[in-house]
């Protein structure tokens, strides 16, 4: 204190003063002290996911980052040896165990991906051990996801290899892929009851709501976290975002305290959308951001249910009994069927929104479109019949016998002459529709083909000239899957293209694949023409060429393969690490009553997940017409085509231009 005493204050209050300033600053002291001590005690744990880096991914610089100092230990699970060969989900739960094994009570985890997979599964099994999960991008259930990613033939030649090329330097060996495959229903999708916080891209939030949805009663509320900005396959660029939260959950687990952003709610979760990160980006996230585009693959349009009052009383005074909407059939009846498709024209412009009406007009124009467009919100059918049965694989429509949806119809015809002209596809000879819409329901017999169907464009020109190939397609949904489990898959091309690495492009750039059909006996059938997976468009990006051989026809024991005439193993192994990492980019769409998802089938790829059919009348139905502008002649004009107008019926025969 200074010498120079105040004269208004005696002796004893300055004493006094004194004494009561120097326990503030030994509480203040001791307060630093003791969250020293505390942070110092405290050890948060990082499992990291499946990646060349294994447990030094740049990721966990980020983790520890975000968490200010707090001692982050991020056990190994790679098994050790070359790549993931000797990873197996058991070991790493060996692993795990023996890092939380050394920590006094319940500790904190912080995963990423396949890492996420098992700090859930430990959790549900050692809940005296973890007292809170922060889980980035994370597999939910590998069971189910891992059929997603690698289709039949896939996993019979890993079992038989031993082990799978995953991407860039990591190969994963079978013991991996067979525990996964072992795990029981209970571990299918893991249930611990410690709260968790999940970060995902939103548009991945639909397929966690399997998971979300089971949340067990006694659990604790978990937080969904939907970023705009961040992917977890895109080099963490706009991972700024997540970060502060990642901060509070680490402060939270520091104070031992509940307050994790949990609110209750009768769902069991809460969703909280995080915008894209303001300000600067490093150098290294914007090169990954510019090398992985952000767009997303699919435009979604919600349409306010107001907009549709009155809907389906004008449905049934512009559609009265005896219409052709009721009965067209494209092959006995091209004007009448070309009649249905004018009034659906017109029932549906009269119904959609100006700016519904634009973007489609826009669509198969601008260079902006997207990919895809999702129109939500159509009435469709009020009271629709069960879903129908159909006699083969490739069945369209059905027989006369079984109920119809005829506003959905109308709504597929009407929706494609915005867009062009519907048309019937080589090879579509069923339905008493004569093809010009196709039920895509479950075949009776054939439940294994509702597996993992692979990324693909439909009748690609590259493959079956010169057969014409569709522009765009739409799939109406008169019923979603009950279970929200099958989804459509769709990827843009270039998003898809600017997602491989340099070395895969060039790859792919260069060498043609073949599609085949193996036949038990040996032979191997080429299906359709070698092509080039990533070919040059005039004007435009290059496009790429995913294709599923379809080995039904040629009878029980045949299966599909994609080879490299010329380029060989190393060709055929790029191959499919595109068709992997297309499930990685990809958007991922539920479709349910009254959505349609219209596809440029030029510039995106499109696949669904496995599901399990009921055959109940209540699975999944979706009414899908093919689409197209230049296959008809035009006398009145002076330009030609392959066909003459109303024929929707196409032939194998070669096309002209439409410019005499």
């Amino acid at each position: 204190r200074s010498s120079a005493r105040s004269t208004s204050s005696p002796p004893s209050l300055d004493r006094r003063l004194t004494f009561q300033r120097a326990r503030r600053r030994m509480r203040s002291a001791f307060l630093v002290v003791a969250l020293l001590a505390r942070a110092a005690a405290l050890r948060l744990v990082y499992v990291h996911g499946v990646s060349p880096e294994g447990p030094a991914h740049p990721r966990l610089a980020k983790v520890r980052e975000a968490v200010h100092g707090v001692e982050v230990v991020a056990p190994d699970i790679t098994g050790g040896g070359d790549s993931y060969e000797q990873c197996t989900i058991s070991a790493a739960l060996r692993v795990l165990h023996s890092c939380c094994e050394a920590e006094e009570g319940p500790v904190s985890i912080c995963a990423s991906s396949f890492g996420a997979f098992v700090a859930l599964l430990f959790a549900a099994r050692h809940p005296e051990k973890v007292s809170r999960l922060f889980l980035l991008g994370p597999a939910l259930d590998m069971k189910a996801n891992l059929p997603l990613f690698v289709d039949e033939d896939g996993m019979a030649a890993w079992r038989e290899e031993g082990v799978r090329e995953m991407g860039p330097g990591v190969r994963v060996g079978w013991p991996w892929a067979q525990e996964i495959l072992d795990l029981a229903a209970g571990d299918c999708p893991p249930q611990p009851l410690c709260p968790i916080t999940l970060v995902m891209p939103e548009s991945d939030v639909p397929r966690a709501k399997g998971f979300l949805d089971a949340t067990p009663a006694a659990a604790a509320p978990r937080r969904v976290l939907a970023t705009q900005g961040w992917k977890p396959y895109q080099a963490d660029a706009g991972i700024e975002a997540v970060l502060p939260h990642l901060t509070a959950w680490a402060e939270a687990c520091a104070e031992k305290s509940d307050a994790l952003g949990l609110s209750e709610s009768g769902a069991g979760y809460t969703v909280d959308v995080l915008p894209a990160a303001d300000g600067a980006v490093s150098a290294a996230d914007a090169a990954a951001a510019a090398a992985s585009p952000e767009r997303e693959s699919v435009r979604r349009l919600q349409i306010r249910p107001e907009d549709f009052d009155g809907f389906h009383k004008s449905w049934r005074s512009h559609f009265p009994p005896g219409h052709e909407i009721y009965s067209y059939n494209a092959r006995e009846d091209p004007a009448g069927a070309a009649r249905a498709v004018a009034a659906s024209f017109a029932h549906a412009t009269k119904w959609l929104p100006s700016d519904v009406v634009s973007e489609l007009l826009d669509f198969p124009f601008s260079a902006d479109a997207p990919a895809a467009l999702l129109l939500s919100g159509l009435p469709v059918d009020e009271a629709p019949p069960d879903t129908p049965i159909v006699s083969a694989v490739h069945g369209i429509g059905t027989e006369l016998a079984q109920p119809r949806v005829p506003v959905a119809e109308s709504w597929t015809l009407g929706l494609a002459r915005l867009l062009g002209h519907p048309f019937v596809p080589p090879f579509f000879d069923k339905g008493h529709r004569g093809g010009l819409v196709r039920d895509m329901v479950p075949v009776p017999g054939v439940e294994n083909l509702c597996g993992l169907l692979g990324l693909h464009r439909d009748f690609p020109a590259s493959v079956f000239a010169p057969f014409p190939e569709p522009e765009t397609f739409l799939l109406v949904a008169v019923r979603g899957d009950p279970s929200h489990v099958a989804r459509t898959v769709v990827v843009d091309s270039e998003k898809l293209i600017a997602s491989l690495s340099a070395a895969d492009v060039a790859l792919l750039s260069k060498h043609e694949m073949q599609a085949q059909v193996l036949l038990p006996n040996g032979t191997a059938v080429d299906q359709g023409a070698p092509f080039l997976p990533i070919a040059p468009r005039e004007g435009r990006a290059a496009a790429a060429t995913l294709f599923v051989p379809d080995a039904g026809a040629h009878g029980e024991g045949a299966v599909g393969r994609m080879v490299s005439p010329e380029g060989g193993a190393e060709v055929e192994a790029a191959w499919e690490r595109m068709m992997a990492v297309g499930l990685e980019v990809a958007d991922y769409v539920d479709l349910q009553a009254g959505d349609c998802l219209i596809l440029n089938n030029v510039r995106c790829c499109h696949g669904r997940t496995a599901f399990e059919p009921k055959l109940d009348g209540n699975d999944r139905w979706l009414v899908k017409s093919y689409v197209t502008s230049d296959l008809w002649k035009r006398p009145a004009t002076g330009k030609y085509g392959a066909e003459a107008y109303p024929n929707m019926v196409t032939r194998a025969v070669e096309r002209v231009s439409n410019v005499d």
